[in-house]
């Protein structure tokens, strides 16, 4: 039996739209951190509903470190990221990423997440992300059938 896309992938996480600010995408961040949800990654949607990328910590990250030229101490760069803070989502977040699909296997889940540096990858169906896949999940899985006894798995000894 294969692992597949859906047996791996989390069905509850955060979503935003491509025309909310990054403002925003830092409350929703910290709105989901004070609840114990995940916040590896928030599902950017288009205006039609559809999957449009992937915002990360990483990604805000690089959005706020789009300094001027010649912004070198705090107060400026404090100013410098208020400013950021009202550019849209759309600017920073992930986009062209490969997705998966339910019934994708681990194989190819394990393809898809080498190719790039993604922590992990939209699940779609119907057009709509039905869930996330991360790559400690994926690694996870990998590591388990890794170690199932029989003739082609890794053993553990004592040595």
């Amino acid at each position: 039996m294969s692992t597949h896309a859906d047996a791996l992938m989390i069905k509850r996480f955060l979503r935003i739209s491509t025309a909310n600010t990054l403002r925003e995408a830092l409350g929703l961040l910290l709105y989901g951190e004070e609840r114990k949800m995940d916040t590896g990654a928030i599902v950017v949607i288009n205006a039609e509903g559809g999957f449009s990328g992937l915002l990360t910590p990483e990604a805000l990250l690089r959005g706020f470190s789009k300094q001027e030229e010649g912004v070198g101490d705090y107060e400026s760069f404090l100013a410098s990221v208020d400013d950021q803070l009202l550019e849209t989502v759309e600017t920073v977040m992930e986009k062209d990423l490969p997705v998966l699909s339910p019934d994708t296997g681990l194989l190819e889940i394990i393809k898809q997440m080498s190719k790039g540096k993604h922590e992990c990858l939209p699940v779609i169906k119907n057009n709509c992300v039905s869930g996330l896949v991360y790559i400690t999940e994926v690694f996870k899985e990998a590591a388990k059938l890794a170690l199932i006894s029989g003739e082609d798995s890794i053993h553990l000894t004592d040595n």
